[in-house]
């Protein structure tokens, strides 16, 4: 049986502290989720990548408030669009990769349905 290093439960389970998913304003599609660890960690799943990170102290308050995460970090929430006040899932996100001049991935940019233009990760 495997403890896991931060919480020692058997298994390898964290305990999740809070789990917030987002819906897609055009479809109601699922368009991202994040989930905070009791130990500080969170996990960001979407449509350009999974992330996982350390939570500063201002993600547990936001939690519920899209603008207010994307304000913290624009990555925490790679499916908002600022210019809609809106979340959109992947399939109604434009999104392409932007390389440097050696050709590594420098970031993901993208377009809402609305013309909207932004960096969804970096």
């Amino acid at each position: 049986m495997s403890r896991d290093e931060t919480s020692g439960r058997p298994g390898g389970i964290r305990p999740a502290r809070e789990r917030r998913t987002w819906q897609g304003a055009v479809c109601g599609a699922d368009a991202g989720s994040i989930v905070l660890y009791d130990d500080g960690r969170l996990e960001r799943d979407a449509f350009t990548s999974g992330l996982s990170m350390r939570g500063g102290p201002g993600v547990a308050a936001a939690l519920d408030d899209a603008a207010a995460l994307f304000a913290l970090d624009l990555e925490l929430v790679p499916w908002w669009c600022p210019g809609c006040a809106a979340s959109y899932c992947g399939a109604h996100w434009s999104h392409w990769p932007v390389f440097d001049d050696e050709g590594f991935l420098d970031c993901i940019r993208g377009c809402c349905p609305h013309g909207h233009e932004r960096m969804l990760e970096d």
